[in-house]
């Protein structure tokens, strides 16, 4: 990790070291570096990511909330090309709730066909604006 990371979690860190005899702190994290530098070794909980079926669930329950998707048949199609993008249900959540107030086609399709998906390859995560 770069210096300027570990400066940041050091200072993060510290209110933890002064904590009350038998208090808890809960950590959560997608990078196991970070649980490690905050001492969390010997209780790590690593949890699977959800199947592209969960998270298309997730996103199903934001992106059709208010119309219905047998109504919309190509938006079901699009969102499941999206879905299959995401690979996480924290993305199919937010891409859900973001495609929820649209119901042209072109606007799920210019989600699906963003560069976006160059850098979710490369982790690197950011806010789409849409419309």
């Amino acid at each position: 990790m770069c210096g300027t990371k570990i400066l940041i979690m050091g200072s993060i860190a510290c209110p933890f070291e002064c904590r009350a005899k038998g208090s808890k702190v809960i950590v959560t994290t997608r990078n196991k570096n970070v649980a490690l530098m905050m001492g969390a070794a010997e209780n790590l909980h690593e949890l699977n990511p959800l199947s592209e079926d969960a998270c298309w669930s997730v996103f199903e329950k934001h992106a059709f909330e208010h119309i219905n998707m047998e109504d919309h048949p190509n938006l079901v199609s699009i969102g499941r090309k999206i879905v299959g993008k995401c690979g996480d249900a924290p993305s199919s959540k937010a891409l859900g709730g973001l495609l929820r107030s649209k119901q042209r086609e072109e606007e799920w399709e210019r989600v699906s066909n963003s560069k976006i998906w160059i850098f979710q390859a490369r982790n690197v995560r950011f806010f789409l604006r849409c419309g």
